[in-house]
């Protein structure tokens, strides 16, 4: 590996590093050092002048405030099902409309490959956007051929599929603030995978959940049903 190689891999790292904080549960508050000195370099060196503007933000409010507005804004995204149906953050749920599926079957035997293990702490699934993001972090750290391929395997098979669905969920979300500044370098970040990995982009396109069609169609249905007047004449004969 080349030295322009491997600092491409660590500023690589530091990315999947900072936004493996951002998805996780309590990633800021329990990594906010870590996540202050990444934003720092990124903001020194970043991708495009939009990322460069969207890490200027959250060092502006984790300077100013800490994490706790970003961790109360993580919970009404991702955790809060009573007021609106949360976004979700796992491969197998865009794959195939639920979670534990083949991706999350996937990544449990490439993590079997690996000289890491999923840490008991780290309640999601596997195929968590979290998880995906730290585990590819860690493997890049580790700066072998071997790791360096298992994070592009990661990447193309199964981030490159679903994580402009996660982009867009949250950028049309309404309670989104600072996570739009995050979405938007995640965004950015993916972009330069693709282009440096040499992977192909999927369509840019909303996320369609065919189950709550199915679900909404079902109780159209139903309303219909309740709504239907039967007369004393039909009722006699029946």
């Amino acid at each position: 590996m080349t030295q322009e190689e491997l600092q491409i891999t660590k500023a690589r790292s530091l990315y999947y590093s900072l936004l493996g904080i951002c998805f996780s549960y309590q990633g800021f508050q329990k990594h906010i050092q870590l996540a202050l000195s990444i934003l720092d370099q990124i903001f020194a060196n970043p991708i495009n002048d939009q990322t460069q503007k969207d890490a200027h933000i959250l060092l502006q409010e984790l300077e100013a405030h800490g994490f706790q507005n970003i961790q109360e804004e993580f919970e009404t995204l991702f955790i809060d099902n009573f007021s609106h149906k949360a976004i979700n953050l796992t491969a197998s749920y865009y794959d195939e409309g639920w979670e534990f599926g083949e991706k999350c079957l996937r990544i449990r035997d490439l993590i079997l490959e690996s000289e890491f293990r999923k840490d008991e702490n780290f309640i999601e699934p596997e195929d968590h956007l979290g998880f995906l993001l730290i585990f590819n972090a860690s493997l890049l750290n580790k700066a072998n051929p071997c790791s360096i391929a298992m994070a592009k395997q990661i990447f193309a098979d199964i981030l490159n599929d679903y994580v402009n669905f996660v982009i867009l969920e949250i950028l049309k979300n309404k309670k989104s603030k600072f996570y739009k500044s995050i979405a938007k370098i995640l965004g950015s970040f993916a972009e330069f995978e693709r282009l440096y990995l040499e992977v192909t982009p999927p369509p840019f396109e909303e996320f369609i959940d065919l189950g709550e069609l199915k679900k909404e169609e079902r109780k159209g249905k139903w309303k219909k049903r309740i709504k239907t007047q039967i007369s004393e004449e039909e009722i006699k004969y029946k």
